[in-house]
């Protein structure tokens, strides 16, 4: 009986290790995301408010909404993402408080997705109504 019970553990173990190492991550999706910009409110006693600026190789809207996916949110907070496809037009910092990108910046902003606490994740194309120049 200890024989069957050592080789379900080992089996178990194996089975999770082959999950962690398979599981996909934010580095396996295709679109050279770059993070650029990052910030975080310190309150930890309320929610917790995410603000980030990634910069893309192409402007691949599920993939952005699934980039969103994969980072972290916590429960009554917020994620945000606002996505960029030149380097040099994206910003260097972000604040948490609108604006959150510079006004000079926002014509380059070519999405913006939010999470909510609750996973839900929206995903707006060009959320301040100009294209790209």
């Amino acid at each position: 009986m200890k024989k069957y019970f050592l080789i379900a553990i080992i089996a178990l173990i194996a089975l999770m290790l082959y999950n962690m190492f398979t599981e996909e991550n934010i580095h396996d999706l295709e679109g050279d995301f770059k993070e650029v910009a990052y910030s975080r409110n310190e309150n930890n006693t309320g929610p917790v408010v995410r603000v980030y600026a990634f910069t893309v190789a192409d402007t691949l809207w599920s993939t952005m909404r699934e980039h969103t996916g994969l980072l972290p949110h916590t429960k009554y907070g917020t994620t945000e993402a606002y996505y960029f496809l030149d380097k040099e037009k994206a910003p260097t910092s972000i604040k948490l408080k609108e604006p959150k990108i510079t006004s000079e910046l926002q014509s380059y902003c070519i999405a913006k997705a939010v999470k909510d606490g609750m996973g839900n994740i929206s995903l707006e194309r060009y959320p301040y109504s100009q294209k790209v120049k």
